[in-house]
């Protein structure tokens, strides 16, 4: 019997095995010869990534082609263009976007605003010459780094019908001061399933004209995200910023937006759009597959949250909200709780470095049998036990108090540190105040200042282990006491200062300790046997594992505030 070759297999066989290796094995395969070139193509140049360099002689991107230039690279028969689906064009930056404290310059592309301008025009071209090498209805992905005018949404618009992710990048009429015609903007013209842009201007012409993309794209919309995710990991709204009053509302040929398919809706460090969220919370109407909400460095989220669930989504599982500020505080007739509704669907939800009055979120903490996720974190970052709307919460007393009985299903917990105690003697000193939750898997304890200082514990691996030792004990014989049954906790994640700066903008890095349950026989025929926690300081790495093992999110082991901004899924998210 002759030897079967890989080759002599069926193609649709061969094909199937291909396409599951990775990248660089694809391209090693596709050297062998052209009838396996043919076979992984396909998959191997699915994607077209270019990359550019930003305009100025920095000698870091002296390798790197200008963007003017890249429609010429690609016209080299080399660059098998035909099987591209997705079209990706980024700017080099001189840093890591990744880091836990990027900095880079937000919402700038140039020296100056001549030299910003030149780029936008040479820009515009080079895209124009980009996007003509595709085919009609070929790209179903584009996603731009840079400032997006009308021409080249124009051009997408009229020849890549069939594109379903659009990220717009920073979206701007252009130089030209062209327009989009009435008939490209026709609802249904465009089914994108992803729109994304990282600013808006608030100038009137660009204002309608996304509106009119949101309201072509409604009917197939599932994800909508406004603002940059690699803004820095504690952006402030200034005074001028917040305080602004709205303007006058602009006039649009329709007065509602139906959103039937729309899942997530994220917001981030955009406050400056006010106009535009002004006319969106009037119109937009979500339906019940809205199900997260993230909003980062927003004015009045809780007036958004509040129309969006009125109009019909009141179905959302996530409420994700940071930094964010109230217009005027005088403008709220009614408690803000009202504002948040009490959504029974809800299983996440996160109120980090939030403005609030006291006693006003209480009503949003009872009935919570559905939350699995909780980050609570106010505005002042004050002691979690005299914080006016974390009240109550640290309170066994009080009806919203963070007992298992109350909050039955909760497994992640980020909340305020207790007030260690300075003597080493006392190791059980503060943390009596932490809450008693058998479901609770990871415990982050954050940070908080007192007064303007910003509180100096003691914050050692050797002062802490102890503490987090008699903790775990005593939750774990409280545990077999009440319930008959071991806890889950098996995670515990302390902040500690690393960096000085201003109130409020210290650098923390988070200490990892991992609860190991051991089995214990007390008799010595084995009968009564008993499990004894064992507490060990662990790196990220070991956590991350611990974290898959009991199948939680990474949300809660990230160095500081997640940057760039993600959703808090209850899934293990390793590259969140």
């Amino acid at each position: 019997m002759p030897r079967l070759e890989l080759l002599d297999m069926p193609l649709e066989v061969v094909t199937n095995i291909f396409q599951w290796l990775p990248g660089k094995d694809q391209k090693n395969l596709a050297l062998t010869c052209s009838a396996v070139l043919n076979i992984v193509a396909p998959t191997l140049y699915r994607t077209a990534r270019l990359f550019y360099a930003e305009p100025g002689k920095d000698v870091k991107f002296d390798g790197l082609p200008r963007l003017a230039d890249i429609s010429h690279l690609i016209s080299s028969p080399q660059f098998p263009l035909g099987y591209t689906k997705s079209l990706s064009i980024k700017r080099k930056r001189g840093h890591d976007s990744s880091a836990p404290n990027p900095k880079r310059r937000q919402w700038v592309y140039g020296r100056d605003k001549k030299e910003q301008m030149e780029f936008t025009e040479t820009a515009d071209k080079a895209i124009g010459l980009i996007l003509n090498r595709f085919n009609e209805g070929q790209l179903e992905s584009i996603r731009l780094d840079h400032q997006t005018t009308y021409n080249t949404f124009k051009l997408i618009c009229e020849r890549q019908k069939k594109i379903r992710s659009l990220d717009l990048g920073e979206f701007r009429p252009g130089g030209n001061r062209c327009k989009i015609p009435n008939q490209i903007l026709i609802p249904g013209s465009l089914a994108l399933e992803s729109l994304e842009i990282c600013e808006i201007d608030e100038r009137v012409t660009c204002l309608v004209t996304f509106i009119k993309i949101l309201h072509q794209n409604s009917p197939t919309l599932k994800r909508l995200r406004i603002g940059d995710q690699t803004h820095p990991q504690k952006p402030r709204l200034t005074a001028s910023a917040w305080a602004r009053r709205p303007r006058s509302k602009t006039n649009l040929p329709f007065s509602r937006i139906d959103f039937p398919a729309l899942e997530q809706i994220s917001i981030i460090h955009d406050h400056s759009a006010e106009r535009f969220w002004d006319m969106f919370q009037d119109i937009a109407y979500c339906g019940s597959k809205l199900s997260h909400v993230r909003i980062s460095c927003f004015t009045d989220p809780y007036v958004l949250i509040q129309r969006l669930v009125s109009k019909g989504a009141d179905g959302i599982k996530s409420i994700q909200t940071n930094n964010c500020r109230r217009r005027n505080h005088a403008a709220f007739q009614s408690p803000v709780h009202n504002q948040l509704p009490r959504i029974k669907s809800l299983e996440t939800l996160q109120m980090q470095v939030c403005t609030h009055e006291e006693g006003e979120f209480q009503a949003a903490y009872l009935g919570r049998t559905t939350i699995k996720r909780l980050w609570l974190q106010c505005s002042a970052n004050c002691d979690p036990k005299k914080c006016r709307s974390m009240a109550g919460l640290l309170d066994y007393a009080t009806n919203t108090s963070l007992s298992s009985d109350k909050w039955p299903v909760l497994e992640e917990l980020a909340i305020g540190a207790p007030q260690w105690k300075k003597s080493e003697s006392d190791l059980a000193g503060g943390w009596l105040e932490l809450p008693m939750l058998r479901s609770l898997k990871i415990l982050r304890l954050l940070q908080w200042q007192t007064g303007t200082q910003q509180q100096k514990n003691q914050q050692t691996v050797e002062l802490l282990l102890p503490r987090v030792e008699n903790y775990v004990n005593l939750i774990y014989c409280w545990s077999m006491v009440a319930y008959g049954k071991l806890p889950n906790l098996r995670i515990i994640v302390v902040d500690t200062e690393t960096g000085q700066g201003c109130p409020g903008t210290a650098i923390f890095r988070p200490l990892y300790f991992v609860v190991y349950p051991i089995d214990e026989f007390v008799d010595a025929d084995g009968t009564g046997l008993t499990v004894s926690p064992l507490v060990f300081s662990e790196n990220y790495e070991t956590a991350l594992k611990v974290c898959k093992e009991i199948n939680c999110s990474s949300y809660l082991l990230q160095f500081g505030p997640p940057a760039p901004e993600g959703f808090w899924d209850d899934q293990y998210s390793p590259d969140l």
